[in-house]
């Protein structure tokens, strides 16, 4: 929409069952993801931060069961 701010974010919503998520956080810290929070039935990540700010792409991943 011409106009309209918006953040460089991605932000994405998987659900997988609970007994998958250990095998999914492994594969997404390999692939250059940061685990930002972790609970019994969640798991977000974070990809794009540099120090300075926002890389040029940045996304918010939230797994959920």
């Amino acid at each position: 929409i011409k106009g309209i701010w918006a953040k460089p974010i991605i932000d994405i919503l998987a659900e997988a069952p609970l007994e998958g998520h250990q095998t999914i956080k492994e594969l997404l810290l390999k692939s250059g993801y940061l685990c930002m929070a972790q609970s019994k039935n969640r798991i977000d990540f974070n990809k794009g931060y540099t120090p300075d700010g926002f890389a040029e792409r940045v996304f918010h991943l939230h797994l959920r069961n």
